[in-house]
């Protein structure tokens, strides 16, 4: 097996295929019943793990050193064997390191839902308290081995659990911010090499985690949009004295607040069209929604300047703006024109005043002269009843009511 100090891996993995053939062969079984007689069975088993037991005792010197043997050399050297002594080899390597990681887990779990607002801290903690046992069982096993993968994506999938849970707890809480705390735990989680949906899901969420900003500034301006649909429904069944609306002004503060110069130029520079996308069709319907288009304004300036030139979207939105530009020069043109009047207009309008002065000047006369008239007959009255007393009240009532009657006629004919 060795040749100058050095191991000869080739020549050990011969002879041990050679001694299996020997032991799993008819021929064995015979050299035994001739050694030992008829009526005695031996378990197969039981011898394969004893040999594979003393071959371990022999080159546990050169295991892990130079011009040794790696512990995947020693479990490959076994592949001709039934695959329960290949697993009985490879354990005597992998269950310490398997069973500490498989704890590891476990307990991360338990803290984790314990105490989600530091998730974060615990994904950080399981991806070094494994770290070393992973690369061994790499080692041993090597990249492509199932057992592998399959740890592999259980740790990673605990590992990026840990940075979801921590990303969401304080995302709905406002109280930090917990993107790159996130995102550095998740970066863990996809350096160990998962494969398939686990794969999918961490970059996924990275992702997602990268860019939280960017929905966080969205989310604002869907919900800005929502307000002013479920306005729109609403005001449908109202009549239009009772119609509400939506304050427009606190509407540009909460953008103004929410859509910071960085978010804006982070969208634009994001490469990510779904985001670039959904972002200038929120701005181009808040566009058609709000009067004061100030803040809008430099939102679009910033964005449309921030993005690469040769983006297509960058072409569009230049291209919609100018149309947009164009409508709203001529919706201004029409109102102007629509407060343009003629002369003939002008006249009918002195006109109308005219005649509207002369009926109140007409109307403030009558109401004078019969003030006047009710004025005199009452003193009239007074008079008589110091004159003549009580006695002459009826006739002096009868004469003032003609005289009103006759009055009240001639004002009538006068108007």
């Amino acid at each position: 097996m060795t040749f100058n100090g050095s191991f000869e891996v080739e020549k050990f993995s011969a002879s041990i295929e050679l001694k299996g053939k020997l032991l799993l062969s008819d021929v064995f079984n015979n050299f035994v019943t001739v050694v030992i007689g008829e009526g005695i069975s031996l378990n197969c088993d039981i011898i394969l793990k004893d040999f594979a037991d003393e071959i371990l005792q022999i080159v546990k010197p050169y295991l892990n050193k130079p011009n040794g043997i790696k512990p995947s050399q020693l479990i490959n050297v076994f592949n001709s064997f039934p695959n329960e002594i290949k697993q009985y080899i490879s354990g005597k390597f992998t269950d310490r390191p398997l069973n500490n990681i498989e704890n590891q887990i476990e307990l991360t779990i338990q803290k984790r839902k314990d105490n989600p607002n530091n998730a974060e801290k615990y994904g950080e903690e399981l991806y070094k308290n494994t770290k070393e046992d992973l690369v061994y069982l790499k080692n041993v096993w090597g990249a492509n081995n199932i057992q592998y993968q399959m740890i592999v994506n259980k740790l990673a999938n605990e590992i990026s659990q840990c940075a979801i849970e921590f990303f969401n707890v304080h995302q709905k809480k406002n109280d930090i911010d917990p993107g790159d705390a996130a995102i550095k735990v998740m970066k863990m989680a996809k350096s160990l090499g998962a494969i398939g949906q686990t794969k999918d899901r961490i970059e996924k969420s990275l992702e997602e985690m990268k860019f939280w900003d960017c929905y966080k500034a969205i989310y604002v301006l869907n919900e800005v949009k929502n307000a002013f649909i479920i306005l729109d429904k609403e005001n449908q069944r109202r009549s239009f004295f009772d119609r509400m609306v939506i304050d427009q002004n606190k509407v540009n503060e909460l953008i103004k607040a929410e859509i910071t110069t960085e978010i804006v130029k982070k969208i634009a520079i994001s490469n990510n069209q779904s985001i670039i996308e959904e972002f200038y069709s929120l701005l181009k319907f808040l566009f058609s929604r709000i009067s004061n288009k100030n803040i809008l304004n430099g939102i679009e300036q910033t964005f449309v300047y921030s993005l690469p030139d040769n983006s297509s979207i960058k072409i569009r939105i230049i291209k919609e703006k100018k149309q947009r530009e164009i409508e709203q020069e001529r919706i201004e043109r029409e109102r102007i024109a629509g407060q343009e009047i003629t002369l003939e207009q002008i006249f009918k309008m002195e006109e109308e005043q005219i005649l509207r002065e002369y009926d109140e000047s007409a109307r403030k006369t009558k109401n004078a002269l019969i003030l006047k008239w009710i004025g005199s007959i009452v003193a009239a009255i007074a008079i008589s009843y110091g004159i003549w007393g009580e006695e002459g009240l009826a006739v002096i009532g009868l004469i003032a009511l003609s005289l009103f009657f006759g009055l009240l006629r001639g004002l009538l004919k006068k108007f």
